[in-house]
Parts: structure tokens; sequence; C-alpha cells
């Protein structure tokens, strides 16, 4: 019988962390599920699960497979583990078969073993498999020699099974696809119709416009002549750290708070005279993600979002371009790799550092 260790990190996604060590241990598979901090780990949603082992214990020589489930801070927490990044190049060299699904695939771009290999990701995250020399693909499932990669939670059942194929054997995989009813979904494993975000053009319409706008509080300027023109389209991270004026622009724009001076347009609507149209274009989205209920999916995805979160990891990957705000004024602004270029630094996180003298766990 073929091993496998399912490897979690606090945050992990728990449908694919559960869908996986199900149906591979249905598929005669024995799974240890690997934690690499407590033996109950919790994941992005607050269930909780309870590890075999701890990572410290594992030997990969006595393992077939390493799979790993996505999340988020989950991936992060996995891609930050030199532990982890071990095993996956140890597996790697010794032709064990490696998996990943959803954010874990920029886990394995870290490790160096995509150099390459054609792989898929989480949608939207493929600069994440390009940083690793990766070759993104479109399709729900891609296997590359010893590597599988799969998109998320909705393809955690077909991309289980393929791994089933692999650890166990065919047939078992083809009682688990009737069984499951993934037959119907494996069907449709071709390249699937994406909804594309096109960069932006120099002359590509603004759908936020910040002019000269400026923010008092008594004698503090939270915000300080801030100029900035964000594009239709565009992917726009905004950092800082404490108290930089992040909270007061986004208020801001959102309608909730009175610019002392300077003007702001979110698609050609003046914040201060438009703020009920401009609520019915925009929408906050907190760092667990999260939709409007009565909204179609396809209204959520037009919506103007304006995401939240303290992962500058998501940041990196996600951004077409971004901006770092410190005391109420704009900083550095480029793409990620051109402030990476200008600094002369290894990720996003160490231009924050440069720049503002502050980790990005101090505030941002």
């Amino acid at each position: 019988m073929s091993k496998a260790i399912v490897v979690l990190a606090p945050g992990f996604e728990e449908i694919e962390a559960s869908t996986i060590i199900d149906i591979l241990r249905r598929g005669d598979v024995n799974v240890d599920v690997v934690s690499i901090s407590n033996k109950e780990v919790k994941g992005a949603h607050d269930l909780k699960f309870i590890a075999d082992e701890p990572i410290d214990k594992i030997q990969i020589k006595n393992f077939d497979a390493i799979i790993l489930p996505g999340g988020s801070p989950g991936y992060i927490n996995l891609k930050n583990d030199k532990r982890v990044l071990d095993l996956i190049k140890e597996a790697f060299v010794s032709k064990k078969l490696i998996g990943a699904i959803c954010a874990a695939p920029a886990v394995l771009a870290e490790s160096g073993i995509l150099k390459g290999k054609k792989c898929t990701i989480y949608p939207g995250m493929e600069k994440e498999i390009e940083k690793g020399e990766g070759i993104p693909q479109k399709n729900w499932i891609v296997e590359d020699k010893n590597i599988i990669t799969s998109q998320g939670p909705a393809t955690a059942i077909p991309f289980a099974i393929k791994l089933v194929e692999k650890l166990s054997n065919p047939r078992i995989a083809e009682q688990l696809r009737t069984k499951t009813l993934a037959e119907m979904i494996l069907k449709q494993n071709q390249p699937q119709p994406e909804i594309t975000i096109e960069s932006p053009k120099s002359n590509s319409e603004s759908t936020i416009s910040i002019q000269n706008l400026t923010k008092d509080f008594g004698d503090i300027k939270a915000i300080d002549e801030l100029n900035l023109e964000i594009k239709k389209g565009e992917l726009f991270g905004l950092l800082g750290p404490n108290g930089a004026g992040k909270s007061t622009l986004i208020n801001i724009l959102s309608g909730l708070l009175e610019p002392t001076k300077g003007k702001a347009e979110i698609s050609k609507f003046d914040v201060r005279k438009n703020q009920n149209k401009i609520k019915k274009l925009i929408g906050l989205c907190p760092q667990k993600a999260s939709v409007f209920n009565f909204l179609t999916g396809r209204e959520n995805i037009e919506l103007s979002i304006i995401l939240t979160t303290h992962y500058i990891e998501e940041a990196e990957s996600l951004s077409d371009r971004v901006g770092i705000i410190d005391y109420g004024k704009l900083i550095a602004l480029g793409t990620p790799r051109e402030l990476m270029k200008k600094y002369n630094t290894k990720n996003l996180e160490e231009v924050f550092l440069k720049i503002t003298g502050r980790r990005i766990l101090e505030g941002a």
C-alpha cells in the first residue's frame, strides 16, 4: 500500500484537505496528516484537524507522495517554512509524487522545483508560478511527470482521484469517479473560459482618480496632498504602516469620511457629491473572502472591490501595481517587479522595510 503525507499549516483550506485525505484513504492509500505547528491545526474557516505526526518526525524516504492543500494564510505559512521546502526538494529529487492544489503550487515555486514545468494554480495567482519559472496552465488538473497540480476547492475530488490513480491503481480510481459522481466533472476538464482583467494602458480610463487629496485631524495630516490614478481593470495594492493613511483613504473613497481638501472620483463620480451612486459601485472585502448574497456571482465580480489584507505575499502576487504610503504621502509606486528591481530586493516586504524602516507586520 502506498503512503502519502498531507501537510497542514494554520489557515489551510478545509474542503481541500478533508477531500484529499478522505479520497486517498478510500483509494487504499495510507495517509499521514502532518502538521508544521501544533497537533491541532485550525483551518482558514476555523475547522480544527488533528494531525497524525509533526513535520519534524517525517522522513520523505518513508513515503511515496507529499500533498499540499491550499488556503490562505495556509499556503503562506507553508511557503515560509524551510522544513516544508526541504521535504518538497527531497521528494522531487527522489521522484516521489508531489501534489498541490489551490494556492499551494506557489509553495512548489518557492521550493524551486517548477522550472520548465507545466502546472496550474488558483485563478489570478499565475504570477506565483512564473516566479518559479513554471509554465501556467488553465486546466483544472495538470500533470507534468511527478508533479500534479489543481485549481481549488471545487476541483479537489477529481484532483484527489488523480492522485489515487497514480498511488493506488486505475481500477480503484475509476470506481471512485463513479461512486463520487466525479466523472461528470472530469469530462469537462478542459481549459475554462476565464474572466480577463486587462493590465491598464497609459491612456486607459481611470476607475479611481485622486488629486491633491488631504485630510486633517487637528494638526495631524492623515492624508497629505495625495495624487493617484488607478485604471479600469487594474489590481492595485496600497501598502503602509499603521497610521500611514490607508484606512482614512478607504473611508474617504467609501463616502464615510469627508476630505479636508482636494478631489477624489470613482468612475468619474465625485466622492463628496455622489456618495449613494459610489456605494452602489464598490464593495469592501475583508481579509477573509466574502460575497454579497443578494448579488449574482457575475454581479459580485463586476463590482469595484477594495480588498483588505495583512499578508504582503497576497499583495505581491495579486497586484498589477503597488503604492506604498507613509505619513499620508505616496512614497513609492510601480509594479512589484519594478519596485524589487529599483530597491534591489527579493520580495515586496524587503522593499517595504527599506522604504519605511518597519516590517509589514508592524502595520500594513
